[in-house]
Formats: C-alpha cells, sequence, structure tokens
C-alpha cells in the first residue's frame, strides 16, 4: 500500500511512504499502518495529535471485539446497543490496557440511557459503570481525547458541576480540534452553563465537520435551539436527523415542538408522532382550538400509565402538557416519575425551553426540580 499526502492548493508533495504487510489479520494490519501514518503526519499536519501506546491493542480478538462494537454502537436499537457493550466489554476482557475500548464503552451506556432504554440495564446503574469506564480510559491514556470526551459526557448526566464536564470537554477538544463529536458534547456542555449562544455556535461547527450525523443534527443542534429559541433551526435540523435515522421517534417529536412554538400549530397536529410524542400531539391539538380532543387523548395516555409501564419520555412530555397549562404541581409529578427511573429521563433542554415558561417561578415547579436535581446528585455521590 502507498500513500500520500499533497497539498491541495499547489499539488506539491508534502509526504508519501510504502507499507507492505502480510495478507492475514486485517484488522491488525489496518490498525498498524493507521498507526504509522498518522505517526508519520504529525510533524506534517499541524494540530494533530498521535494517541499514546495505550490506546489502542495488539491483541488481534479485542481488536474485533471493539470493531464489531463501533459497528453497533450508535444504533437507536435497545438489542444492537446491548450488543455494542457487550463487544466493548468482551475486549476489555481480552485486553485491560484497551484505553479506547473503554471510552467506547462508556459511550455506549450512556446512549444506551440517553435513548430511553431499560430493559437490559438500569440507568442509574448504568450510568454509574459509564462514569467508571471513563476515568479508566483517562487514566490509561491521558492523551486520548475520546476518553476525555467520555468523561465529561457522562458528568453532565449526574445533574453536578457542569463546569467540570466543560473542562473536561475542552481538554478533549485541545487534542482533538476537528472532531464533531466532541464539539457537540462541548456544546451541550455550554447549554448547561446556560450560555445558549456560544452552544449554538459550537454546535454549528459540529454540524459542518459531520454533517450525516443524526445525533449531532437532533441531539445537539435542534434540541439547543429548542433551548434558544431558534425554531426555524429546531425544524430543519430535527427534520435532517430523522432523515438520517427514522428509526428513532424522537427526532419527529423534536420537529413537532419547533412547529408548535414556532406558532404553526396545524403542522404540528398533522404530524404522525410515536407513542411516546402523544402527549406532545395533544399539545399541538389544544394549539389549534380541539381541546376535547386534547383532553381525551392525555386521559388515556394517563390511564395507560396505570394499566402497564410508561415509557420515560411520555412522562416528560406529560410534565410538559400540564406545564403548559400552568398546573405546576402535575408537571412536577409527572418529571419525578420520568426522573426516578432514570436520570437523563428528560432532556434540560426541554425544561429550559419555553415549554415551562408558565411554571419556571412558580415556587412549587422550583421546590420540585430542586428535590429532583438532589435526588439525582445524590445517587451518585
Amino acid at each position: 500500500m502507498t500513500l500520500q499526502l499533497i497539498d491541495a492548493t499547489s499539488d506539491a508533495h508534502v509526504w508519501s511512504d510504502s507499507y507492505q504487510r502480510p495478507a492475514r489479520d486485517l484488522l491488525m494490519v489496518r490498525q498498524d499502518i493507521a498507526r504509522k501514518v498518522v505517526e508519520a503526519l504529525a510533524g506534517q499536519v499541524r494540530g494533530l495529535v498521535v494517541m499514546g501506546a495505550d490506546s489502542s491493542s495488539r491483541n488481534m480478538e479485542a481488536v474485533e471485539a471493539r470493531a464489531h462494537g463501533l459497528e453497533l454502537a450508535n444504533a437507536a436499537d435497545e438489542e444492537r446497543l446491548d450488543e455494542a457493550i457487550r463487544s466493548f466489554q468482551r475486549a476489555l476482557e481480552l485486553d485491560p490496557g484497551y484505553a479506547s475500548a473503554a471510552a467506547e464503552l462508556s459511550d455506549a451506556l450512556r446512549y444506551y440511557i440517553n435513548f430511553g432504554f431499560g430493559a437490559k440495564r438500569e440507568p442509574y446503574a448504568a450510568l454509574r459503570e459509564a462514569i467508571h469506564w471513563a476515568e479508566r480510559a483517562v487514566s490509561l491514556d491521558p492523551n486520548l481525547a475520546l476518553g476525555w470526551a467520555a468523561r465529561g459526557a457522562a458528568r453532565m448526566e449526574t445533574w453536578s458541576r457542569p463546569e467540570a464536564a466543560l473542562a473536561d470537554m475542552d481538554r478533549a477538544l485541545a487534542l482533538a480540534p476537528a472532531s464533531g463529536t466532541i464539539r457537540i458534547y462541548r456544546g451541550i456542555a455550554l447549554a448547561r452553563l446556560g450560555r445558549l449562544d456560544d452552544a449554538m455556535r459550537e454546535m454549528e461547527t459540529a454540524a459542518a465537520f459531520d454533517p450525516m450525523n443524526a445525533l449531532t443534527r437532533g441531539g445537539g443542534l435542534a434540541l439547543t435551539a429548542l433551548a434558544a429559541g431558534r425554531y426555524d433551526v429546531v425544524v430543519r435540523e430535527a427534520g435532517l436527523a430523522a432523515a438520517r435515522d427514522p428509526r428513532f421517534p424522537g427526532w419527529r417529536v423534536i420537529e413537532a415542538l419547533g412547529h408548535l412554538l414556532a406558532g404553526n400549530a396545524e403542522r404540528c397536529a398533522g404530524m404522525e408522532l410515536s407513542e411516546i410524542g402523544g402527549p406532545v400531539t395533544a399539545m399541538c391539538l389544544e394549539a389549534t382550538g380541539d381541546t376535547a380532543r386534547a383532553a381525551a387523548l392525555v386521559k388515556a395516555i394517563e390511564k395507560g400509565a396505570l394499566d402497564g409501564p410508561l415509557g420515560i419520555y411520555t412522562m416528560g412530555f406529560l410534565g410538559t402538557y400540564y406545564a403548559r397549562h400552568g398546573d405546576a404541581a402535575q408537571a412536577v409529578a409527572w418529571l419525578e416519575r420520568a426522573y426516578d427511573r432514570s436520570p437523563t429521563a428528560y432532556d434540560f433542554r426541554f425544561l429550559t425551553s419555553a415549554l415551562f415558561d408558565r411554571v419556571r417561578a412558580e415556587p412549587v415547579f422550583q421546590r420540585g426540580m430542586a428535590g429532583i436535581a438532589a435526588r439525582i446528585r445524590a445517587k451518585f455521590s
């Protein structure tokens, strides 16, 4: 294999080299060549940082297990994500010093609870495990950007010290300035601190770096735009996320909320939302004047909660429905139910958006949210 680095502005050859390896163990060959190329380019490309030796593995089975995990890790599907987690765990069993696998295991565990899954893994336990593996990754290789990013992202979900999470993201970004994923995490940390303008700029940069990533578009830019009141951006980016990843119904729900808050209730009410978005449909119907249908829909959803398990997102949106009505007590009651199940039951950017304007200053709501935050923090202290 011969590789060349060419300056596109002048067509000048900056660097080239050839590599010969046996055809067996292709994953190891790919990893070995990639390492040598990065080492060669480090002196040629400004800002390029070479991973520490501990970030990779010389164990072929561990590399294969990690590669299998990476194929599944971004799937909005509980079975596939659970398999990804088990693959990263297998990689670490085979090579306990595999820093990259530790960071990716942390991320996969966090994705599991962020997507609202909980059948196979208890969410609070999963997040504690995510924090553990992120700490392990940073300990194994302090020069691994992914490790710092994983630790910062996991820290953010504990509802404490967002400035510490931002410091982790700053360290990660210094190591990998062109990473769209790290910029998304950093944008979320900025939003946690209330720096929404800075967060939006970081998210827009991330989207430019990684335009095909649904999590960048929906979980990053669209949700941050909702908190910032940029509803045109919400609709556009959530729509793009849904097109990129139609398996996850949450993107359409975010898009519908963008239409609702932009004053396009008819458009919102006409969208086919999933079961988790039932309360959002009710909010949209109510905004069109169809209060009877809205009330009946909410009553049916609440009856379903009594008859069987109700998804954590649906609980959060029921809380939002009551917040829109100015009923702070009911809003808190449903949010408490959701957060009792998972620390990531309802994204903080929903709570800081205009959806909660009617109850935000109410003492009942403030006391209720303070209690929720204290209970979540206590589970990680």
